[in-house]
């Protein structure tokens, strides 16, 4: 009974991010936890902070059954984070494999080669790809896109680098906006032109800094976060 009822609140959770609200898919080693007190920070500022207003969940948009919907159901605002791959796969093994380690040292080249390697495949595409597509209910050019990049991904799946291609369309026009980590600070802006927020709503301060140290959660003490390097290897 207990699992009955655990998997009808989940139920209900799913349904209420498809229908209404700000929701942002927070992709791991993305600035995902800047990019959460952003949303916390539109949340508090704009009296959403009963406890039924902001919920969370670890996993992801597939995870929490994340559907397209039709253009016309304007109520949901899905965004998240990109960075560059190899940046972001970088930070992820020099966070989890060495600084919440406690390796104080630059790790040597083959052991963050073997971790690459060890990387799952296609994780951002997993991690960022919706559930499922709505039916779309009209033939607006962005639904033409959608329905054109699904039909694309369906029918490439013999040739990689179109499957690719269509996977990536597939996620790009599945979200409404795209915060790019590189540019932040004029993605931030962008943000706020297009949806008419106030500047005051986006203020934006590093979760973490490399070089710097970290209370992760568990821990008694703060981690110093080791910084990436590149090194000819």
């Amino acid at each position: 009974a207990k699992a009955q009822t655990k998997t009808n609140q989940q139920q209900q959770e799913h349904e209420k991010l498809n229908s209404a609200g700000l929701v942002l898919v927070k992709v791991p080693k993305s600035a995902s936890s800047t990019m959460a007190g952003l949303v916390l920070r539109i949340a508090h500022r704009h009296n959403c902070t009963h406890d039924s207003s902001v919920q969370w969940e670890h996993g992801s948009a597939m995870d929490q059954n994340l559907t397209l919907l039709p253009s016309s159901s304007s109520s949901r605002f899905v965004l998240a984070p990109i960075r560059d791959p190899s940046s972001r796969a970088l930070s992820d093994i020099y966070y989890h494999r060495v600084s919440l380690q406690q390796q104080k040292r630059q790790p040597a080249d083959s052991f963050i080669t073997r971790a690459l390697e060890e990387l799952p495949e296609n994780y951002i595409a997993q991690y960022t790809r919706f559930a499922s597509s709505a039916a779309a209910s009209s033939s607006s050019p962005l639904q033409q896109q959608q329905q054109g990049a699904q039909q694309q991904q369906k029918t490439a799946a013999t040739n990689s680098l179109e499957n690719a291609v269509a996977v990536t369309k597939s996620i790009l026009y599945s979200y409404d906006f795209l915060f790019s980590v590189a540019d932040m600070e004029k993605s931030v802006v962008v943000w706020a032109w297009q949806t008419g927020l106030d500047l005051g709503d986006l203020i934006v301060a590093n979760s973490k800094q490399s070089g710097s140290s970290w209370k992760a959660a568990g821990r008694s003490k703060c981690v110093p976060l080791v910084k990436p390097i590149m090194t000819p290897a």
